[in-house]
């Protein structure tokens, strides 16, 4: 059974237990013992570009009308995106760069591809105008302007790059960047309206919190919106190392095409990191993988999260909750493009250096966010429309189809792993327990209504999932409840100082059904089989789980479809196994098979059942030791090397079918008068303790000589009850007198 998972470090002071968070995450298990406390730092923002702010409605260029009139004229611009000639062409139209008609001129290897042998471009950048004229090299814009024949519009209306056709998945937010602009560089805002709602849309404008600008040598500029209000704690350290200058000339060390670009790593080798330390990943429910260009955390284990990070291209759903989002890219996305398209080696690092010049926290007051978001399972469609107002007034809008549709990926529903809120620091004196409760936030329903459940190392280890941290027990013990999320702590004898223990929180997603063995040596508490002290199984349905405790202590979860067989070995030890139908049945599709094991000191293993009712349940005996369980004509149970069996299911056709053999056969009461349950001995150790039944009991003597006898009956046995003595083939002897 696999666990998606969140793990949890936990650190203690002197004299008191304190808990401190160290968040984990599933799929790929890990974790590291203790979180680093980094300090809130507010970063200093500086504005985006120095610009000289003029009244709202003095005409200036408008380079993005001039960028869209040379494009419409044949004007195109040959060059490389790596190239600082190039680059430095394109920023001369600020915002208007994305409109020129750019023709990329080199290969991955940066060398002349095709398209500059045929059209002989030699210099970067190179201009090819619609009449075959050409200037190359860096021009002003007053040379592009008398070369074309095109005058420098003049305007002083706001606008932003236009918005195409979105598709928004139910449940799954989509942060969709507004890319605007203004001539006359005043501070844009934005409002946004839906019509033509048929799904539920909603439309939210983000907040300005921040922004990340990363220069990229040759390359240009990516302008990241950040997400100070949901993820603080990650964009709190990153831009506290981006004013101190640390990713100033850091290479972008991992390029793959079509996935991510990632940097931040000074040793250039995907290892190394700042001397701030690591902190917890912090997730919110309305940050998922779902487009291209966000910004994330790398890391190699849960909560290990530093310098690294990463920009994604597409959709990358396995990624939900895994690696901590803290932006959104609102400028730049050609300049990712071009490094996502480099040549690397085996190792997915650029042959040619990709280098960050500087990574600086900015304030962006001319593009905005909107956080378009749909009900889960939602079909249907809606018109945004989005204005973008100047100081004076002036405004522009576009509307904007969306489509939106259930959120799944290869025809399966998408199931996002859950993860662990945080949890505030926990503290307690030596020698006194603590119990204090876990949350998990999941943004989507199960699919097959499986529920979160929580986990200490036993159930981690048990379901062979990773534990970063093994508590000691010299130290503390400690056990999480499954499905409430509590976690109770104490400490062991006098011990004060420091201990960690880990907790995770997770699902057990449907795969196809397989044997599930246990021992008890899953006993969470120690190695119990062959101790010489009997143990107890306990199979039940807690919560919608199939849970198996043994000795008290919950060994394993899981769901019914995902087990096809549960075996249970008992040892030398006196095993008993409790199956419990209280909760619902807990027999998966293969059935139960319950080994007991030896028992060189003359000890008994033991089977219960109880906990429900059933209008048949028939036991085959095989042997002395072994047989079946049938209930309601469905086989549910097999043992081996079990001398005793109490049945305390309500059956009203009760049997029992007895083998080949030559059995001796008795009926009775049991040990208690009265209490509603008889017996029936066979073998020389051998016996079934059965609530009586409220119809009919048949007993099956099989081919051998047998002896059938009833010796006396429970006082509440009902006398509606008809019973049958078979002996079938053989030579039988039956004897009721005295029943």
């Amino acid at each position: 059974m696999k666990f998606s998972s969140w793990l949890r470090s936990w650190t203690n002071f002197s004299g008191t237990f304190t808990a401190r968070r160290s968040q984990r995450h599933g799929k790929q298990i890990g974790s590291r013992v203790a979180a680093c406390e980094i300090a809130a730092i507010t970063p200093q923002a500086e504005s985006l570009e120095p610009r000289l702010v003029l009244d709202a409605s003095t005409p200036v260029n408008d380079l993005v009308a001039f960028a869209q009139q040379l494009n419409a004229a044949g004007a195109k611009l040959y060059g490389a995106a790596w190239n600082a000639d190039t680059t430095a062409q394109m920023q001369l139209f600020g915002d208007g760069a994305q409109f020129l008609s750019f023709v990329e001129s080199t290969n991955t290897s940066h060398q002349p591809n095709q398209v500059a042998t045929d059209h002989n471009i030699t210099t970067y950048p190179t201009w090819i105008f619609a009449d075959n004229s050409r200037l190359t090299g860096v021009q002003t814009l007053a040379a592009l302007s008398a070369q074309s024949g095109i005058a420098i519009p003049q305007d002083f209306l706001p606008g932003f790059a236009p918005i195409g056709t979105q598709t928004v998945l139910g449940g799954s937010p989509l942060m969709l960047p507004i890319d605007g602009f203004d001539p006359n560089g005043d501070v844009l805002t934005y409002s946004v309206s839906i019509s033509n709602n048929t799904a539920g849309l909603t439309a939210t404008l983000r907040p300005r919190v921040g922004a990340l600008r990363i220069s990229v040598a040759g390359y240009g500029e990516m302008l990241f919106d950040t997400f100070d209000d949901l993820t603080p704690r990650v964009t709190e350290h990153i831009k506290e190392l981006a004013d101190s200058g640390f990713f100033n000339d850091i290479i972008f060390h991992r390029v793959v095409n079509g996935f991510v670009i990632q940097g931040g790593d000074p040793t250039g080798t995907g290892t190394g990191g700042s001397t701030l330390g690591q902190f917890d990943d912090q997730f919110n429910t309305d940050l998922q993988f779902n487009r291209t260009g966000l910004i994330a955390m790398a890391k190699t284990t849960d909560d290990t999260n530093d310098s690294q990070f990463f920009i994604t291209e597409g959709a990358q759903r396995h990624l939900d909750f895994q690696h901590s989002i803290f932006g959104v890219l609102v400028e730049g996305e050609s300049v990712r493009e071009a490094i996502s398209n480099s040549a690397v080696d085996a190792n997915g690092k650029p042959t040619i250096d990709v280098t960050m010049q500087s990574v600086d926290a900015v304030e962006d007051t001319e593009n905005g966010v909107v956080m378009l978001e749909a009900p889960e399972g939602a079909t249907g469609s809606a018109d945004v429309t989005i204005r973008v107002t100047d100081s004076g007034g002036n405004f522009f809008e576009q509307t904007f189809h969306v489509n939106m549709q259930p959120d799944a990926v290869n025809g399966n529903n998408v199931n996002s792993n859950p993860f662990l809120d945080d949890i505030p620091n926990i503290r307690t004196a030596a020698g006194t327990g603590v119990s204090f409760a876990i949350h998990a936030s999941d943004a989507d329903p199960n699919p097959n209504a499986n529920p979160i459940v929580y986990l200490d190392q036993h159930l981690l280890n048990n379901n062979s999932l990773y534990i970063p941290y093994v508590a000691n027990s010299n130290k503390l013990t400690y056990e999480v409840g499954s499905s409430s999320g509590i976690v109770s702590v104490m400490p062991t004898g006098n011990f004060v100082g420091t201990e960690s223990i880990t907790v995770a929180t997770g699902i057990t997603p449907s795969s196809l059904a397989q044997n599930l063995t246990l021992t008890a040596n899953d006993d969470p508490t120690h190695q119990a089989a062959d101790d010489g002290t009997p143990d107890t199984f306990l199979v039940r349905v807690n919560n919608g789980l199939l849970e198996v405790s043994i000795n008290g202590k919950v060994a394993q979860l899981a769901t019914g479809n995902s087990v096809q067989t549960l075996i249970i070995n008992g040892s030398d030890d006196a095993d008993t196994l409790i199956v419990d139908f209280s909760n619902g049945s807990p027999i998966p599709t293969g059935g139960i098979q319950f080994n007991g094991g030896n028992q060189p000191n003359a000890g008994h293993d033991l089977l219960t059942i109880k906990g429900s009712s059933a209008n048949s349940v028939l036991h085959t005996i095989t042997n002395a030791t072994d047989g079946t369980v049938t209930v309601n004509g469905a086989t549910i149970l097999a043992y081996t090397g079990t001398e005793s069996i109490v049945d305390e299911l309500i059956v009203a056709d009760r049997g029992f079918q007895f083998s080949t053999t030559n059995d001796v056969v008795t009926l009775s009461d049991n040990e208690t008068a009265g209490d509603g349950k008889s017996k029936i001995e066979y073998g020389t150790t051998k016996h079934i303790v059965f609530a009586n039944p409220t119809t009919s009991l048949t007993i099956n003597g099989g081919a051998g000589n047998d002896s059938l006898s009833a010796t006396g009956l429970d006082s509440f046995f009902p006398l509606s009850v008809n019973i049958f003595f078979q002996g079938e083939a053989g030579n039988d002897t039956l004897d009721a007198s005295g029943a």
